[in-house]
């Protein structure tokens, strides 16, 4: 009897280290629906600028500790220093809390794929080294996108606009090592603010502007292309043409369709574009 008691405490003891995290990856996998898996390696010092949520989430560190959060509306700053440079495997624990990530750094090699942060709405990614997988598909509430200076590692991003009809802010630039693919079309954004799309040289870029009514929020159109498909000169008159037909009107607003892959508007956009200028907006076109 006092084996099996015996027994049954050393089995205990194990089941209560793996989820203090030196054995949790036993007790939930990498496959784990609600768990984010990455590695993080070359430095010491681990931070995520901002991570916002809905509700409690844990990091496993992959070095034996285990760093609770409770996320909120309110941005929180993620660290954790390591005893030693290693790569570690990094996980966390109901990832589909996370509603928005921030990721900037000089330092470390990172290995990410975002693929189970399903309620991800914001998301910048900014001069981090290593490998980077998004797919857009994954994130169908996504309203914020700010992805560049990614030049290193292997990059996967693939962004389809068709899945986002709440998207405000779309930038991507500076992107120039793995597979791109971005497919854009107007049609679905009538409350965009915010769209930057330069410096990709590497990947599928597809651009495609229907007949579309744009409202007065938007602030930036740049398309600086020299990669990717073609704009059409009736693309460009026509996006020039129902600008001006919308609200959209006032100082420090801009429109920039310019590269090698963009053609030079037409005498059929001169009167829109003249009209776009007397409402304060600044055109730039080849």
């Amino acid at each position: 009897m006092k084996k099996i008691f015996l027994l049954f405490l050393l089995f205990s003891i194990q089941v209560f280290g793996q989820w203090e995290g030196t054995k949790y990856e036993q007790v939930f996998g990498d496959n784990e629906d609600n768990v984010w898996t990455f590695t993080f390696s070359g430095s010491t010092a681990f931070q995520l600028q901002q991570l916002r949520g809905t509700g409690s989430v844990s990091f496993y560190w992959g070095d034996g500790i285990k760093t609770d959060y409770t996320l909120t509306s309110s941005d929180q700053t993620i660290t954790h220093t390591y005893a030693t440079t290693n790569q570690y495997k990094i996980r966390v624990v109901n990832c589909k809390r996370i509603t928005k990530l921030y990721g900037s750094s000089n330092t470390g090699v990172w290995n990410v794929n975002l693929n189970k942060l399903r309620n991800l709405t914001s998301l910048i990614w900014v001069t981090i080294i290593g490998d980077f997988t998004f797919n857009s598909q994954y994130h169908n509430g996504l309203t914020y996108s700010r992805i560049y200076n990614l030049t290193t590692g292997t990059i996967s991003i693939t962004f389809n606009s068709q899945y986002h009809n709440g998207l405000t802010y779309f930038y991507a630039s500076n992107l120039a090592t793995g597979t791109i693919s971005i497919t854009f079309n107007s049609q679905y954004h009538a409350g965009l603010t915010y769209f930057v799309v330069s410096n990709l040289t590497t990947g599928t870029i597809s651009i495609t502007h229907p007949t579309h009514t744009w409202s007065n929020s938007l602030n930036y159109f740049y398309l600086i292309m020299d990669y990717g498909n073609d704009l059409s000169a009736s693309d460009v008159d026509q996006l020039c043409i129902d600008l001006d037909s919308s609200t959209w009107a006032g100082s420090g607003k801009t429109l920039r369709l310019t590269g090698s892959k963009i053609a030079a508007p037409t005498t059929a956009s001169a009167a829109a574009r003249t009209s776009l200028g007397n409402k304060g907006i600044t055109i730039i076109t080849n």
